[in-house]
């Protein structure tokens, strides 16, 4: 056996240097003199299993690879057969019945870790190879003992783009699927597609010539943790993913630049941002956890960033067309949205910048009535005095909360319609008679002692009051009676009102309860009107065209900026919105 292997070793190494030399006549004497060196490992004291024409395929020689070839169609069978004897008995395999099969052998042998010729060719960036082996009966779904890998993905490890265009355009149409799997979204043990692998080694033509003509599944997901490269992923991880963990932006913006051509002709294709893998961490989470400092990438990865962003930039965003990022001129749709986008935040600048003025309040003078010709000092110290009794006897809440009830139904009602309202100027809460004025002390402790005989008392002196002014005499004598009643009547009413002031405060009348529960109702209606109810943090502004419902300026905008390609909906009435008007405009109350 000693004898056989160092008879046989110059042999093969001969061999060896002729194929890597490409010395193709030398090439062919050895085999005439002895077919079996065709398929004996080059290195006999390894256990590589890697044949000449491995070698040949390595060493980027062709021809030396055509003559194997020609070699073996040109023998007879029994040749070929013992050409082929050492690798049959190396896999436990027939020898070939026909030059035909063997042919097939020969360009499908594998080494100890099952990588065949076009592996090998595919792996050095050597189309020509490709071409010629596939021409030959090479199977391009054999795989490798390491992990199931195929040639397509030898191709993508290689990053060689050439090879990958020979692969896909010269591979037999019957071998393009197999069992419901195409060729190009064949995957290792693993799981891993050629394209996981052009993504993890960062071959961007290779990367590219996938994309761009063969149409990849983009969310393959790989089945467990990938031991065949040089750093651990996690199982379920996509494509994307290895993007992330290697921090590989301009893979990553490729990826998403695809998906985004899919995804306007498709758009139920599923954004591999979104997707997770076992971990349950996204793409941009990976990212972080990989390449902390990488905040951009993390950013481009977020399923949170509008895609026409992202690849456009923000000025391609909002609607100019061709972005300069490879992905051609806007769409139709894209071009559409962008207009309405425009004339809604033109609508809501015109609304934020001219806001509706105030209403014009219109005060209505209030007149007090009174029989005769009562003078105005009389008049004057009787409405004070009335509206002092009015308030002392609720403590000036009673009145408050009518002043307050009317103008905030007017409030309400002149803001959304227009309508005129008259306010009332505040009632005096207390009023100190003046010293000129002032009572006798019999008729202030008869008033004190009781208070309805002085409310009695103060009838009474307004009876007088008319009796004075309606009554007979002359016009100055007429004069002069009302106005010394008149100071009469303030003097005692004045003292009616420190009495009551000075007196334990008596419950509430229901006329006053009923009043304040209605002033409570009116500033929850007066709140949810004019409170946005989306944000829930500032007044609404404006309303869609149509429907009347309120937002406030900041929603709208943030609702304007989701219009890419479709139309913006109303959030409460789903209605479409073709422009924004101002509150002020609108005519009748909001909707709710």
């Amino acid at each position: 056996m000693g004898c056989a292997t160092s008879c046989i070793a110059p042999s093969v190494a001969e061999l060896n240097n002729s194929v890597k030399s490409g010395d193709e006549d030398n090439m062919l004497k050895q085999l005439s003199a002895s077919p079996r060196l065709l398929s004996t490992p080059t290195s006999v004291l390894s256990s590589t299993g890697v044949t000449p024409i491995h070698q040949a395929c390595e060493s980027k020689q062709v021809k030396v690879v055509e003559q194997i070839i020609s070699f073996m169609s040109c023998s007879s069978l029994e040749t070929v057969r013992d050409a082929l004897l050492p690798y049959c008995r190396r896999v436990g395999r027939q020898r070939p019945t026909s030059i035909a099969e063997g042919i097939r052998i020969v360009v499908d042998m594998t080494n100890a870790k099952g990588q065949t010729p076009l592996m090998y060719a595919c792996f050095s960036d050597c189309p020509d190879l490709v071409k010629l082996l596939l021409s030959k009966g090479a199977d391009p779904w054999v795989g490798d003992r390491c992990g199931g890998r195929t040639a397509l993905h030898y191709a993508a490890m290689g990053g060689s783009a050439a090879c990958i265009q020979a692969i896909m355009k010269h591979i037999s149409p019957r071998l393009m699927t197999r069992q419901g799997v195409r060729y190009v979204d064949a995957r290792s043990l693993c799981g891993l597609t050629p394209l996981h692998y052009c993504v993890y080694f960062g071959k961007m033509e290779a990367i590219k010539e996938l994309l761009n003509n063969y149409d990849p599944h983009l969310n393959t997901a790989t089945l467990s943790e990938s031991y065949d490269v040089s750093v651990t992923c996690e199982a379920r991880s996509t494509a994307l993913h290895f993007a992330a963990v290697t921090g590989n932006e301009e893979a990553a913006r490729e990826l998403l630049r695809y998906y985004y051509q899919r995804f306007l002709r498709n758009p139920a294709v599923a954004d591999p941002r979104t997707r997770v893998n076992a971990a349950g961490q996204l793409p941009w989470q990976v990212a972080l956890a990989y390449h902390p400092a990488a905040v951009d990438l993390a950013s481009l990865l977020h399923p949170g960033q509008p895609l026409e962003r992202v690849l456009l930039g923000p000025a391609s965003a909002q609607g100019v067309a061709g972005g300069g990022m490879g992905l051609g001129p806007a769409t139709l749709s894209t071009i559409a949205a962008a207009a309405v986008r425009a004339k809604l935040l033109a609508d809501l600048q015109k609304a934020n910048t001219h806001r509706p003025d105030v209403v014009v309040e219109e005060e209505e003078e209030t007149t007090v009535a009174a029989q005769g010709a009562m003078t105005v000092d009389a008049a004057a110290a009787v409405a004070t005095t009335a509206a002092s009794l009015t308030g002392s006897e609720c403590h000036g809440s009673c009145a408050s909360n009518e002043t307050s009830v009317s103008e905030r139904r007017g409030r309400r009602c002149g803001s959304l319609r227009g309508r005129r309202r008259a306010t009332i100027a505040p009632l005096p809460v207390r009023c100190t008679p003046s010293p000129c004025t002032s009572a006798s002390p019999s008729t202030t402790a008869a008033m004190t002692r009781s208070p309805h005989r002085a409310t009695a008392t103060t009838a009474t002196t307004a009876a007088t009051v008319g009796d004075a002014v309606s009554g007979g005499g002359s016009r100055t004598e007429r004069v002069a009676g009302g106005n010394a009643a008149a100071n009469a009547v303030t003097t005692a009413m004045c003292d009616a009102a420190l009495n009551r002031l000075e007196e334990p405060s008596a419950p509430k009348s229901p006329q006053s309860q009923r009043e304040k529960e209605e002033n409570k109702k009116l500033e929850g209606e007066e709140e949810d009107g004019s409170q946005c109810e989306v944000c829930f943090a500032a007044r609404v502004a404006v309303s869609p065209a149509g429907c009347r419902h309120g937002l406030c300026v900041g929603c709208a905008e943030q609702l304007c900026s989701g219009v890419t390609r479709r139309p913006l909906h109303c959030p409460f009435c789903r209605g479409v919105v073709s422009g924004f008007v101002r509150i002020s405009e609108q005519q009748g109350p909001m909707c709710k």
